[in-house]
């Protein structure tokens, strides 16, 4: 029995460098994580910030764009009008069914050398949609008679 001792000492005395090395190894993390946390939560707090100023711009732009839509329709074919279709593709550019109708009006157009409201009508809704505006007070017929003129159209 006194040999499984010694083999055990020499074991303990063979392992207590290495337990050391471990020991002042798991200090060495614990002091970087307490340094760098505070820096590192300051880094995402400033990512996140950023991240919901940039989405909130982007909101804005893609509002004023149907803003400008919507407002100039009446007018047929206003400089401002055209000028709104054709920021469409760009602030609009992530929002799959906007981009699909806008196609879909810009082929009708090509084709026919002007458009039908209905496909106005379909990429107003879908712009509207992708701003979650709320459309139940208002149905196409709404869409389709602006104040104070006629819908551009055939």
């Amino acid at each position: 029995m006194d040999w499984i001792v010694s083999v055990a000492d020499a074991g303990q005395k063979l392992l207590a460098p290495f337990s050391l090395l471990l020991s002042a190894w798991l200090g060495y993390l614990v002091y970087r994580a307490t340094k760098t946390a505070p820096v590192e939560a300051a880094r995402v707090a400033e990512n996140l910030r950023r991240g919901s100023a940039q989405e909130d711009e982007r909101a804005r732009l893609k509002f004023d764009c149907l803003r400008r839509i919507a407002g100039h329709r009446a007018i047929s074919p206003s400089p401002e009008w055209l000028a709104a279709l054709n920021e469409v593709f760009v602030v609009f550019n992530d929002a799959e069914p906007v981009m699909r109708e806008l196609a879909k009006f810009e082929r009708t157009i090509r084709a026919t050398g002007g458009h039908r409201n209905e496909e106005l009508v379909d990429l107003i809704k879908a712009m509207m949609n992708d701003l979650r505006l709320s459309r139940e007070l208002i149905d196409d017929e709404f869409l389709l008679r602006p104040f104070g003129g006629v819908a551009p159209g055939v």
